[in-house]
């Protein structure tokens, strides 16, 4: 199949503690568009795996990850694709085609920012932050002796317990200091707060960072917003069972979806998104005279912007 539109690749990293949710954020996408993407009346989304052999027809990726935790390096290569669904200039220049290259790091590996992985931060355009409540050492002397469960499917040992606020404020800031000392233009910053389909509260994500992770942390953020453009998002990958809001469709028993056919992620689309939405508004900014780009006609101001999905 022919592409009528500029392909741009997108390079995202991603990082996390062990079983924080990393490969379960990266794989629920897919199966996110698919239960929204109808819902859209100026868009089409779609995904598929990318090859580059051919342009084969797109089809979405919506089977559940393998239930294991992310051991080596590795990568997802999706081609996504927003298609407008009327003729007008708006939704022309705000149709776009792109390779979304996302390197899925072990998480020990992540969290130590081992000369192994460094590499994978440098010269990104996005990093999603993954913060995951549920497992938190909150004391700092929990300890997990059998192998447990948790709601992204993975499972492990007690190395899922070593995250406390204290380590998670550590290791944050030491990869934001690495990626402003090697990156000549900074990534986005996604801050993802998973799991939220076991949390025993309702927080709103302005409200998250502050009540799981404590105020050094949210004033992290805050310090840091000077040097990156960071936002907070709070999502689930395996979401609630259709005929009981509160109940996760997850099995403790075995870290599997109760019900594959009710699979609805939510909040996952919107990190990505958001990205996407600051990528093509960048790409459409004038490159020479802008005070003549703005007597002309300015696509910027006629960029229609990604939705917030609830």
């Amino acid at each position: 199949m022919k592409l009528e539109m500029p392909v741009n690749t997108q390079r995202i990293a991603l990082w996390g503690a062990p079983g924080s949710g990393k490969s379960w954020l990266a794989n629920a996408l897919g199966r996110s568009l698919m239960n929204f993407r109808q819902d859209d009346p100026d868009f089409s989304y779609e995904l598929r795996e990318y090859s580059d052999e051919k342009f084969a027809p797109f089809v979405t990726p919506i089977a559940p990850p393998i239930y294991q935790p992310t051991n080596d390096l590795a990568d997802f290569m999706w081609l996504f694709r927003r298609k407008a669904k009327q003729k007008t200039f708006a939704h022309n220049i705000s149709s776009n085609t792109h390779i979304l290259h996302i390197y899925d790091i072990n998480g020990l590996e992540s969290v130590r920012l081992t000369d192994r992985v460094k590499q994978n931060y440098t010269d990104v355009q996005l990093i999603l932050l993954t913060l995951d409540p549920v497992m938190l050492n909150k004391d700092g002397k929990k300890t997990v002796n059998k192998e447990v469960g948790n709601s992204d499917g993975q499972t492990g040992s007690n190395e899922h317990s070593i995250m406390t606020r204290e380590l998670y404020l550590l290791s944050i800031k030491r990869l934001l200091d690495y990626i402003g000392e090697t990156n000549n233009k900074h990534p986005l910053i996604a801050v993802c707060v998973t799991k939220q389909d076991l949390w025993k509260e309702d927080i709103p994500a302005e409200m998250a960072i502050k009540h799981w992770f404590g105020q050094q942390m949210f004033d992290l953020f805050i310090q840091y917003s000077g040097e990156f453009k960071i936002k907070t998002f709070i999502m689930t990958s395996c979401g609630w069972l259709d005929d009981d809001a509160r109940k996760p469709n997850y099995n403790k028993i075995t870290g599997k979806l109760l019900n594959v056919s009710q699979w609805k992620p939510r909040g996952v689309i919107n990190p990505f998104f958001w990205f996407l939405d600051n990528r093509e508004r960048e790409m459409l900014l004038p490159k020479k005279n802008l005070f003549r780009s703005f007597l002309e006609r300015n696509p910027l101001r006629h960029f229609i912007s990604y939705p917030t999905v609830d």
